[in-house]
């Protein structure tokens, strides 16, 4: 830890020779958010059966153009998750743009899969405070970042439609819960997927908001008993217009002799300028397994009330079917079938 903070002090103190060198308008960016939950039992993303106040995140973003084809990015992560602290690096990267449908990629990027991967930090983008577990919590399908290579560009094709596309190599950490697949797991608990191929497009219609897009990687683990090639895909669509957001995505992976469908439904709308009203499916099977270990059925509401685009409190009720992701009651160990979590939260972004 006290290595990441001082590669985060020598970020901050090398931004201003950066920026002073920039012939782009520099940026810097701060998102984050505080979140208090309680549940009826099992510990569940913010909530605890006691109610659980000590949820916090920030990030810090900071981008640079020392020459108009280069520009340099890097993020800082502090966090703390009912308690539990972590701090990271989510990613620094330097891209080179040869063209507006060509751009190159190296160091440590956001990974190019789904919708919500590339504003993971930003909360004010999204109507939930927290991401839909099935693809975005620790299912072993989603990385928030990959260590490597990667080139990436938009192309308009025709008067009506333009794609967004993404190719990459290199390493992921995915976020893994099934504690059966220990054998797979490195020091920190993640699966270490080495020489990954992926890529990801985005196809944007003649319909104002609408998009539609797909997903794809391949790679490999180094397992205590034998290598695996895990893989994925994903599909996804989304609507967005200034009053109502309709997003889905459908993921499918398999790693070993395990693997998962996911996916989620997820729809707000602003009925006023400050108020938003939400709702969200969302659900996980293991394959082969119709086990409650081996599912997750989460049905969530949600009022927000937005203060400017930059700020905004948020009121969701969610109930879990299944204990995939679900962990036991702390204080008596306890783990049941079903969760009800009720969260409170504010987050913001500047």
């Amino acid at each position: 830890m006290n290595r990441r903070f001082s590669m985060f002090a020598i970020l901050l103190l090398a931004a201003p020779a950066l920026f002073a060198q920039s012939n782009g308008a520099p940026a810097i960016h701060v998102f984050g958010g505080w979140a208090y939950g309680r549940t009826d039992g099992n510990e569940y993303l913010a909530g605890t059966r006691q109610g659980a106040l000590d949820n916090l995140t920030l990030a810090l973003n900071l981008a640079a153009t020392p020459v108009e084809q280069l520009r340099l990015e890097a993020q800082f992560a502090a966090d703390i998750d009912r308690g539990v602290r972590k701090t990271a690096f989510d990613y620094a990267f330097a891209e080179w743009r040869f063209s507006d449908a060509l751009r190159v990629r190296a160091g440590k990027m956001k990974h190019p899969f789904g919708i919500y991967t590339e504003i993971y930090d930003v909360g004010t983008l999204r109507p939930f405070y927290s991401l839909p577990q099935s693809v975005y919590g620790p299912s072993g399908t989603l990385a928030e970042a990959y260590s490597g290579i990667g080139i990436s560009g938009f192309r308009k094709l025709g008067t009506r439609w333009a794609m967004t596309y993404d190719v990459y190599a290199g390493k992921l950490d995915l976020k893994f819960a099934d504690f059966d697949q220990d054998v797979f797991k490195a020091d920190d608990g993640e699966l270490d997927l080495e020489n990954t191929i992926g890529g990801r497009a985005v196809f944007e219609t003649p319909v104002d908001g609408l998009s539609f897009g797909a997903s794809a990687y391949r790679g490999t683990i180094n397992g205590r008993e034998g290598n695996v090639h895990p893989r994925a895909a994903g599909a996804q669509l989304e609507y967005l217009t200034d009053r109502l957001s309709l997003r889905t995505e459908w993921t499918d992976n398999v790693t070993g002799a395990s693997g998962d469908h996911a996916g989620y439904f997820e729809a707000a709308w602003r009925f006023t300028p400050q108020w938003q009203v939400a709702g969200r499916f969302d659900g996980v099977q293991e394959k082969n397994d119709r086990t409650l270990d081996g599912r997750h059925n989460e049905a969530s509401v949600g009022a927000n009330y937005w203060f400017s685009r930059h700020f905004v409190v948020k009121l969701s009720g969610h109930h879990i079917d299944g204990t995939h992701f679900a962990q036991p009651e702390a204080v008596t160990g306890r783990l049941k079938n079903d969760t009800n979590l009720l969260m409170f939260g504010a987050q913001f972004s500047f």
